[in-house]
């Protein structure tokens, strides 16, 4: 069993990291830290070299934290939310923590289109965290 992260390099994504670490070790589950890019290359999150500098320092961290875990890099062509869907049922996950942001003005969660996606289609538990 797994748990999966929805990773981007941003405060959000980073609570998420840190909460699916937390639940994997619960769960004594591999994590899976799934980052998505659409299927030119291009990042849903920035440019692509700074991206797999990020993933590959996530990567490290993750070993010397000693989480069993596997990064999971996608360029399908489709949305992050679509991706993550595939990834829960192919890593046959028992839960999925994603980030939430907030609106400026308000400081209310902002659900996007990855997380509306997750809790209308994921096949297990999702987690939604605010940085």
């Amino acid at each position: 069993m797994s748990v999966v992260v929805g990773y981007i390099d941003t405060p959000e994504g980073r609570a998420a990291l840190e909460r699916g670490k937390v639940e994997a070790r619960l769960r004594d589950a591999t994590l899976v830290v799934a980052h998505s890019r659409y299927g030119d290359g291009r990042s849903s999150d920035g440019d692509s070299v700074v991206v797999e500098r990020d993933l590959e320092l996530v990567d490290r961290r993750l070993d010397a934290d000693r989480i069993p875990h596997r990064i999971r890099r996608l360029t399908k062509g489709q949305s992050p939310g679509e991706d993550l869907v595939e990834i829960l049922e192919e890593e046959h996950a028992e839960l999925v923590v994603i980030g939430l942001r907030r609106r400026p003005l308000t400081g209310d969660p902002v659900v996007g289109d990855t997380a509306a996606t997750l809790l209308m289609r994921s096949t297990c538990p999702v987690m939604c965290i605010r940085a």
